[in-house]
């Protein structure tokens, strides 16, 4: 069978996990298919998509959803026996995972297994699997009840973390100081997100993201990298990203891959201290292609090709090694990152209010009323000047790193890329898969 002359339908076509899957496979010449709620994406507008489609909003009409999908499939089956894939790229994975059988007959479906998935994830899944493993990992206890907090309450010391259950982007994580705090939250949880809370205890050290392919619980292909610039600082989305050595992850990995019996693409994070005497601890497995998944290919390990690959074939001819120290940026989020850190990085008593305020109208886009404040104000002062050496330093740091997602002869998915940079300034939030 050529897998290159396959094709594949793409979910969630406006992101840019979907422009990197379209890329990885359209350059083999697999004809790639983007799909999405909204009309206007970034496949809709890259040269490596050959087509894109619209469908109900999963969240909102699960039924409607599968139903769209699955004459959305129709439509585009072709009329020979080339490979014909649906690789699901974000939260509708759980959903075709738990229909694949519907979808089967028509195209192969590039998912994990609905119990690999159950066994994982959401994230009280995924607590009460480490603690039956015995793996490294925070103290964490999955609460559905009045008791269950309280013995979580008596086990953990203050600040602990409280989380959904199933949520995206850090969305309803809290860190609480008092049993009184944690109940409150909790109870929020249970009546905002589905699934039972998770209480956690704190972690030190940084964010590692252990990215994998799996077949029948074997880890085929694997690599990890590490953010050195988040957007916004705390809880954002890595923005400036480096490869490193994956192997101090890989032994709780396989443990918990191989009892899950996983066959697919997966992502594991991770909080460790960098030392090599510190056990790296497992916070939680995502089901799917990651954020950074630009990343993971520009360091040399193609999981959309791979994926695709062994989703056809039932095996992956090749398994490459990540290149270490590889960095990369995303294009716009990088230059606000930036200008956040040197406003962080200056010194705040030598900078005064305006100056705070100007820096501020920079930093949120607003370039042209900055340049009014800043001419309207004769006494700019030294806090500036500090701001604006803080700033070209940081830029000179990224300025040679690669900027991912944008080529030069794909160029109107720069308009595509505008969706990440208008929700931020819309909605005052990053697009939930680059909150992660």
């Amino acid at each position: 069978m050529e897998l290159t002359k396959g094709r594949v339908i793409v979910t969630y076509g406006r992101s840019l996990m979907a422009l990197a899957i379209a890329r990885s496979l359209a350059r083999r010449g697999v004809e790639v298919i983007g799909i999405d709620d909204v009309d206007l994406t970034v496949l809709s507008f890259s040269k490596w998509a050959t087509t894109s489609a619209k469908h109900a909003k999963a969240s909102d009409d699960p039924e409607a959803f599968l139903d769209d999908l699955e004459a959305i499939i129709r439509e585009h089956a072709p009329d020979d026996d080339r490979p014909y894939v649906l690789m699901p790229i974000f939260n509708e994975t759980q959903l075709i995972a738990e229909h694949a059988d519907r979808f089967s007959p028509l195209i192969k479906v590039a998912v994990p297994r609905k119990t690999s998935i159950d066994a994982v994830h959401p994230k009280d899944a995924f607590a009460r699997s480490v603690n039956r493993l015995d793996l490294p990992a925070p103290k964490s206890f999955a609460c559905d009840t009045q008791e269950d907090l309280d013995d979580a309450a008596d086990a953990l010391s203050f600040p602990c973390i409280i989380k959904p259950a199933d949520g995206v982007g850090g969305r309803g994580i809290s860190k609480v100081d008092s049993v009184e705090e944690l109940g409150t939250h909790w109870q929020t949880l249970k009546n905002e997100f589905p699934g039972a809370p998770v209480v956690q205890a704190l972690s030190e050290g940084d964010d590692y993201c252990y990215c994998f392919l799996a077949q029948d619980g074997e880890i085929v292909a694997d690599m990890a990298y590490r953010n050195l610039m988040s957007y916004p600082a705390e809880y954002g989305a890595g923005v400036v990203r480096e490869t490193i050595d994956h192997a101090p992850f890989q032994e709780a990995a396989r443990t918990l891959v191989g009892d899950a019996g996983w066959t697919g693409v997966g992502q594991i994070d991770f909080m460790w201290t960098g030392k090599a005497d510190d056990t790296p601890q497992m916070i939680e497995l995502n089901p799917r292609f990651w954020a950074n998944l630009d990343h993971s290919i520009s360091s040399g390990v193609d999981f959309p090709w791979m994926l695709y690959e062994q989703t056809v074939s039932g095996t992956v001819s090749d398994m490459p090694r990540p290149e270490i120290g590889h960095q990369s940026k995303l294009p716009g989020l990088w230059l606000l990152a930036a200008l956040e850190k040197a406003k962080s990085d200056t010194n705040a008593a030598a900078l005064s209010e305006n100056n705070a305020a100007l820096l501020e109208k920079l930093k949120s886009g607003n370039i042209a009323d900055a340049l009014k404040a800043f001419a309207s104000n004769p006494n700019t002062g030294l806090g500036l000047r500090q701001s604006f050496q803080a700033l070209k330093k940081h830029l000179a740091d990224v300025e040679a790193v690669e900027t991912a997602g944008l080529e030069d002869d794909d160029p109107l998915i720069g308009l595509g890329i505008l969706f990440v940079l208008g929700s931020l300034l819309e909605h005052g939030e990053l697009p939930p898969e680059l909150k992660a």
